[in-house]
């Protein structure tokens, strides 16, 4: 199917040993190859691997989709399977407002500060702390700890 529609996957961009699955959807449009042609002839390039560090071009990109074409999220593939482990806490309708650090060789993330209900809070983490805000929010939680 991937050659159908001129991709080609290079394997060192991708894990394989993972929980969170990624393919190519099982269905796709009948548009979809004019569509692509038709953006070729406007000058723009067809990009065989978006994911692999050049995303300018047309492409179709694969999908978080396990092999039944359900989608495969983080809920599913991280949350449900520890969702019963006593050393995980899901606080939501929370925003992380800084990581609090100590330490200078080696820093250390000894706790992480929220706001709920417009109240802040301080967490103390007793072993690690995991920043997993997404590509925009991460950076900017880490810049202001």
């Amino acid at each position: 199917e991937a050659a159908k529609y001129g991709l080609v996957f290079d394997e060192k961009y991708y894990g394989s040993s993972g929980p969170l699955q990624r393919r190519i959807p099982s269905y796709i449009e009948e548009v979809v190859l004019p569509w692509i042609e038709t953006v070729k002839s406007l000058g723009v390039k067809a990009n065989p691997d978006p994911n692999s560090g050049d995303n300018i071009g047309v492409a179709i990109t694969t999908g978080t989709l396990d092999a039944r074409s359900v989608r495969s999220s983080a809920a599913s593939a991280y949350y449900e399977p520890n969702q019963g482990r006593p050393n995980l806490t899901i606080i939501s309708g929370a925003e992380a407002t800084r990581v609090i650090l100590s330490g200078s060789n080696p820093v250390v993330a000894t706790s992480v500060e929220y706001f709920q209900n417009g109240v802040l809070h301080t967490v103390q983490a007793t072993k690690e702390v995991i920043v997993s805000a997404g590509s925009y929010k991460t950076p900017q939680l880490l810049e202001l700890s």
